[in-house]
């Protein structure tokens, strides 16, 4: 029954071509100049779309890379698996209480919004 199914099992299980076409689902990307245009209305990259940001409790990606040898730590964000660049203001804040428990600089590895590789540090 539909109205027993999580956002997950809704998705996989009751989104078809007719429900998406009849609520105007799409995926959208952006370009620079803030230009948004639909990348594509297939069925499946709607899904993973919406799925998508819900992986992971929506939390992003991120992994120890490196440990310098002056015992700095290096951390890349995996944004292909996402998707999605992460809210740079946040970012600083996690790495500086992560500076803060590290007690040695800390790098991030990530994208901006027009996914150009970008370097946070604290």
């Amino acid at each position: 029954m539909r109205h027993e199914e999580d956002d997950f099992g809704f998705v996989r299980n009751w989104l078809d071509r007719e429900l998406a076409e009849k609520s105007g689902l799409f995926v959208y990307e952006t370009h620079p100049g803030d230009d948004i245009r639909v990348a594509s209305r297939d069925l499946d990259a709607v899904r993973e779309a919406i799925l998508a940001p819900k992986f992971n409790f929506g939390a992003p990606r991120v992994a120890a890379v490196e440990v310098k040898s002056d015992g700095g730590l290096v951390l890349a964000h995996e944004h292909t698996s996402d998707g999605r660049g992460l809210d740079a203001a946040r970012a600083r804040k996690v790495l500086e209480y992560t500076r803060r428990v590290w007690r040695r600089p800390v790098r991030l590895h990530t994208v901006n919004e027009r996914a150009e590789p970008v370097e946070l540090a604290a």
